[in-house]
């Protein structure tokens, strides 16, 4: 009988990426042979527990493939990524697992000899490493955030089974991507778990709470040096469906007037003495919700508003849609036979692709933007308005309606989620987009983050985004909170997670009105002036059709026996004002 060969055989898991918000797992065997000689079979597990700590729990076997073979080592590679409380063992004891840190690399790579050498084919070695760390979750204000490993390669193992497992003080479920095989309770745990054919190629991503609350108190500082008054405007933070709704608290001074601009920016105009400036200040609070879509549920090109598409599928500068070749990629990307979100994600995906990110864009004073075709004609690291105006103009290219959004973004892992605008003065701002669907409407997405830290930044957008200013009928204006300064050092943007959620009634005046109008009379109509103190923006005033802006007055007129006052937020959820306050 010939001796059999011992065969040291190395099977590597290296986690790859990773500072605190994503990381991508590699499952790679040591060469291509070793595919043939070994089956790998996975079980992980994630228990995050109320701290936000960690305990990973990988349960391996290595099954023979052949009659003369033996797995004798076993390693895992973490890069960027703390661990500690590292043990392991398989079934004939504990392992003594050795590690090397390259701090250099940002790897800490664990290997072990195994106990038992198992040979022969279909028998198997099976063991467990068990690690803890603080890495894959964290809380941002109200909202905790759950990053787990991209698997790749996962079709060339066996099996890769993953538990998730999050306490439920966590809260409720915001988003959770991909979509679990099941769901299920272990005590006070939820359970998710997933099959290696939800993730193919895909990271865990996840957010539980309710929603965020941002308090702000932004600066704007006008100047008129003309020798004649003049009327200047800044945008305040607009509410958006399904993304955020604004409270206005203060605003001082208070504007001369206000008003909506086409993209549904709230515009205060101030008129400026000659020779003189202006510091106005905003003070409120922004309440942030998550929206995630299935691309496959979109609809169809031909369902979409012929207003919108006239309006948001124009050429701008910066976005160049008619160009030739902003106009040849876009045609190579869509396809007749996929929905609107479907021919969107593959735009995003050709910029997430292509473009690459410069981290040294927050060292600049002044950023020069390039805009789409510049992205895609000059070979260098861009800044995130390059990759927000690609996928704009691509989008548009397809027949698609694109806008864009500018303001702040919470990131505690610049690597990876980057804030592409450090102003000198400590302010930062972001951009990104949005296209709209006729299933889902407008759909916010962030390709700059997609392209950084490899999460799906396409299907969902976390709680840490807040628009200042929409952009969609120009590609220059309005202008964000943070960009209306006269000194370069002057700190114009303040956010602060709000550490309880705040009530978004409003707080308004009520007088009621002598009605001299014959009309309203003979219908026994009663006229009401409201002034609007705080609070988000009242919409569809008793059925009216008219909206009351912050900080603005409003005559309304109401049946003689009307006792209230009902409006509709920005997700038409309607709220009562008692005409009782009236005087």
């Amino acid at each position: 009988m010939q001796k059999p060969k011992r065969l040291s055989q190395i099977i590597k898991h290296a986690l790859v990426g990773v500072i605190a918000v994503i990381l991508a797992v590699l499952l790679k065997p040591h060469s291509a042979k070793a595919q043939e000689q070994f089956e790998t079979s996975y079980d992980i597990t994630y228990q995050v527990n109320q701290q936000g700590e960690t305990t990973v729990t990988q349960k391996i076997k290595i099954e023979n493939l052949e009659e003369d073979i033996l797995a004798t080592t076993y390693s895992v590679t973490v890069k960027q990524m703390d661990i500690y409380d590292i043990s392991g063992s398989d079934t004939a004891g504990n392992l003594e697992i050795n590690t090397k840190r390259d701090s250099e690399q940002g790897t800490i790579a664990l290997s072990t000899e195994l106990n038992e050498k198992v040979i022969g084919k279909g028998r198997a070695n099976e063991l467990t490493i068990t690690y803890k760390t603080k890495d894959l979750a964290n809380k941002v204000g109200n909202i905790w955030n759950i990053n787990l490993p991209r698997t790749a390669n996962v079709d060339e193992v066996k099996k890769y089974d993953v538990a998730l497992k999050v306490p439920d003080s966590f809260g409720p479920v915001i988003f959770i991507s991909p979509n679990p095989k099941n769901e299920d309770n272990e005590g006070t745990l939820k359970v998710f778990k997933y099959s290696k054919e939800e993730l193919s190629g895909k990271s865990i991503t996840a957010a539980f709470g309710s929603n965020q609350y941002l308090n702000f108190k932004l600066n704007y500082h006008l100047e008129n040096p003309a020798v004649l008054p003049g009327k200047q405007e800044i945008a305040l933070p607009p509410s958006i469906k399904g993304q955020q709704e604004v409270y206005y608290e203060k605003l001082t001074p208070r504007p001369e007037s206000i008003r909506f601009d086409k993209d549904g920016n709230v515009m205060a105009i101030y008129k400026i003495k000659p020779n003189s400036d202006l510091q106005i200040e905003l003070v409120g609070t922004a309440k942030t919700f998550a929206k995630q879509i299935n691309p496959e549920y979109g609809g169809k090109m031909a369902e979409l508003p012929d207003a919108i598409v006239k309006t948001y599928t124009q050429d701008q500068i910066y976005w160049e849609v008619e160009a030739p070749k902003i106009q040849e990629i876009a045609e190579e990307l869509f396809d007749p036979d996929e929905n609107v979100a479907e021919n969107a994600q593959n735009a995003y995906g050709y910029v997430t692709e292509n473009l690459e990110y410069n981290y040294d864009v927050v060292k600049e004073d002044f950023i020069e933007r390039q805009g789409a075709l510049g992205a895609i004609t000059r070979e260098e690291p861009w800044a995130c308005m390059e990759f927000t105006d690609l996928f704009i103009a691509l989008t548009r290219a397809m027949g698609i309606p694109a806008r864009e959004l500018n303001g702040y973004a919470f990131s505690n892992t610049e690597d990876l989620a980057p804030v592409s605008v450090d102003l000198k003065s400590g302010d930062m701002l972001h951009a990104w987009a949005e296209f709209y669907d006729p299933n889902f409407g407008w759909v916010p997405v962030d390709p700059t983050w997609g392209s950084t830290s490899k999460i799906d930044y396409f299907t969902k957008l976390d709680t840490n985004h807040m628009a200042f200013v929409v952009k969609g009928v120009s590609s220059e204006y309005p202008f964000p909170a943070g960009s209306y300064r006269t000194d370069p050092d002057e700190k114009q943007v303040n956010i602060d997670f709000a550490e309880q959620q705040r009530d978004f009634t409003p707080r308004v005046e009520i007088d009621k009105k002598i009605t001299w109008n014959p009309l309203k009379l003979f219908a026994n109509k009663r006229k009401y002036e409201i002034k609007h103190l705080e609070g988000p923006v009242l919409k569809n005033l008793s059925d009216t059709g008219k909206d009351l802006l912050p900080f603005e007055k409003r005559v309304i007129y109401l049946d003689k026996n009307a006792d209230e006052i009902t409006y509709q937020d920005y997700n038409n959820v309607t709220g009562i004002i008692p005409l009782k306050m009236a005087d």
